[in-house]
């Protein structure tokens, strides 16, 4: 059998900047793989989307240098110690140093968000000249979905939900057998009256909860995306 792979030319372009300094940077031509790996993740957890460069690299070889990407946007750079975070990835992502030496070039991604979901590749950039090759390593498909929990607690003891993520932004409330949903927590913004909700680190505490707090919670987003819904039954008395 023969171990196929796709190399692609990436040209170096020239861009004059004022003052008549030229600067340089690559110009990716690479299509998308036709049978891509699978991933997925819960929204604010870590993702790891798995890569292999043994098939590559020499063991004695040094460090090699490990591009991931999606159709539209570089996500990570390693080349050697020096590392470069797409835009929309700073201090998200990362190929550590330590597996790459062991020929692990899967790149963790932390704090997850839904538009994460989408196609990755990972490329072997070879070459010391102006043109340098690009390696089809691997192609992987990230699907990111929300969290979804059925919790119970006793009347009288604080209810605590996870935040999971700093994107939070909203708690919003719907009574059981009521169809209106009532906004609880806000971040940054004072809660009014709902003083028995309190935000304690990536948790939201409601306090010494009641029959009528049994319902639907959900946190979402500033895009108005849920991120968690957890269904809440509040049963019995609390013992003393």
């Amino acid at each position: 059998t023969h171990t196929q792979f796709a190399v692609h030319v990436v040209h170096v372009v020239h861009v004059q900047r004022a003052g008549g300094r030229a600067e340089h940077g690559f110009s990716y031509c690479s299509p998308l793989s036709r049978f891509p790996g699978y991933a997925w993740s819960e929204v604010g957890r870590q993702a790891v989307l798995p890569c292999s460069c043994r098939t590559y690299v020499s063991p004695t070889a040094q460090a090699p240098y490990i591009l991931w990407q999606t159709v539209s946007h570089t996500v990570f750079e390693r080349m050697g110690k020096d590392s470069v975070q797409g835009e929309s990835y700073e201090n998200r992502a990362d190929v550590p140093m330590e597996m790459l030496a062991e020929g692990n070039c899967s790149l963790i991604l932390s704090d997850v968000r839904f538009r994460d979901a989408g196609i990755y590749e990972s490329y072997l950039v070879v070459g010391q000249s102006r043109v340098k090759n690009q390696i089809l390593i691997h192609s992987v498909r990230l699907a990111v979905v929300d969290h979804k929990h059925i919790q119970s607690v006793k009347s009288g003891k604080d209810l605590i939900l996870d935040l999971y993520t700093n994107q939070a932004k909203m708690l919003v409330f719907q009574q059981e057998g009521t169809p209106e949903w009532r906004v609880l927590w806000q971040r940054g913004q004072d809660s009014g009256g709902e003083r028995w909700v309190e935000e304690r680190g990536r948790k939201l505490v409601v306090r010494e909860v009641v029959t009528s707090n049994s319902g639907t919670y959900r946190v979402v987003d500033e895009e108005g995306l849920t991120l968690s819904t957890v269904k809440v039954s509040v049963t019995g008395k609390s013992t003393p």
